[in-house]
This record gives structure tokens, C-alpha cells and sequence, in this order.
């Protein structure tokens, strides 16, 4: 084999990964997934008072118009 053969038969070097630094939170600031978090839990709370409230109304409307 002659060295151009041996050198195209050879495989190309992979380019080394560079390191790259870690992705840090800036102090004092809050991730926005905790904002969906929090608007989620109001949601559902919302939601569960919403589906009760019938539930709830029932006896004293009946009380008040018999």
C-alpha cells in the first residue's frame, strides 16, 4: 500500500469536543418553571373551587326559595 492509499484509507480525526461551562442560575433569581408551577396549583385549586361550588349552594338556595 503506498502512503496516499494509506492516508485516504485512514479516518478523518473527529474534532475533540470542547468543554463548555456549565450553565449557572444568577443569584437571587427564580427559575420560570416555578412560575408555571405556581400558576398551575392556582389553576387546579380554582378549578376544584369552581366544580364545589354548586355543591355548596345547593341547601341554601333551596332554604331561601323552598
Amino acid at each position: 500500500m503506498t502512503q496516499q492509499t494509506a492516508r485516504t484509507a485512514q479516518a478523518a480525526p473527529s474534532p475533540t469536543p470542547t468543554a463548555s461551562p456549565t450553565p449557572t442560575a444568577p443569584a437571587g433569581r427564580v427559575h420560570r418553571a416555578w412560575f408555571v408551577a405556581a400558576v398551575a396549583f392556582v389553576t387546579i385549586i380554582g378549578a376544584a373551587a369552581f366544580a364545589s361550588l354548586p355543591g355548596l349552594l345547593i341547601e341554601p338556595l333551596h332554604q331561601e326559595f323552598a
